[in-house]
């Protein structure tokens, strides 16, 4: 992992960016003033008092936007918490399991991918809400196939493997070999493709809040932010570069990150 991180400055870049977004979601809204209340005049200029200025009903912009990065990474933590362990429960099950069985299971993991994720976030948060909770069960339904597909495809290339014939035929029943043999060489990979998913997850909860039926107020999202200040984008252009590059900055950092611990921890990888 050294080795890698001398060879990729885009890994190290995206892994430092990543730690201090964590920071400033953790410590940030406490830094200034309070994200949910106006505070000053409306449309304040970046100053001492308001290090970014203030929003258009007088809410500190800085407080804001880290009180947003940290509903963002709650949200993709968890939406990627609940697609992992779904995702592996029906990729193993499709392997494992008998042919009949696991072939349903299949059939219906492709019945999922033929509907638009975002689409389809949107019509299950119609029908049961909107806000927080309702945001994660959208993205949730919408995130678990492709892990549940990837699982399958690296497990149809490894029971037969020389390591679990040798264990089954010392008598490991098949969930001894599938926690202690099979899951240990896939999580390489799945921890890389979880750093991309998870830029995926916050731009669709970015997008669900773009579009009003995300997170509600008065809580902040960087989509919602973005809504607000792009109905103002000529007369104070900052207000809306804020959240874009916040959140531009951490979709590429995710994605750096992801390709470069596949490469140093997938074995496979080159």
């Amino acid at each position: 992992m050294r080795q890698r991180l001398r060879k990729d400055p885009l890994l190290l870049g995206g892994m430092v960016f990543l730690v201090l977004l964590v920071l400033f979601a953790v410590f940030g809204p406490h830094l200034r003033h309070d994200p949910f209340l106006q505070n000053g005049g409306t449309h304040l200029p970046p100053g001492g008092d308001y290090w970014l200025g203030t929003d258009t009903v007088g809410r500190d912009t800085f407080s804001r936007l880290a009180y947003g990065a940290r509903l963002s990474l709650y949200i993709g933590l968890v939406v990627q918490s609940i697609s992992l362990g779904v995702g592996i429960l029906m990729g193993v099950l499709g392997t494992f399991s008998p042919r009949w069985l696991g072939s349903l299971i299949m059939r219906f993991t492709d019945v999922m991918f033929a509907f638009p994720d975002i689409l389809l976030a949107i019509l299950i948060i119609t029908v049961v809400g909107m806000g927080v909770k309702p945001v994660i069960v959208a993205l949730s339904i919408t995130a678990w196939p492709a892990i549940a597909r990837l699982v399958k495809t690296q497990l149809a290339t490894l029971k037969d493997r020389e390591f679990v014939v040798a264990a089954r035929a010392s008598g490991a029943s098949t969930a001894y070999l599938v926690f202690k043999h099979v899951l240990p060489q896939l999580w390489g990979i799945l921890m890389a493709v979880t750093m991309v998913e998870l830029a995926g997850t916050i731009l669709s909860e970015s997008t669900l809040s773009f579009l009003g039926i995300g997170i509600q107020a008065p809580d902040p999202s960087w989509g919602s932010m973005i809504q607000s200040a792009r109905m103002q984008m000529n007369s104070y252009p900052m207000e809306l570069l804020y959240p874009c590059v916040i959140l531009s900055l951490t979709i590429f950092a995710l994605n750096f990150v992801g390709d470069g611990l596949r490469a140093a921890l997938d074995p496979k990888s080159s």
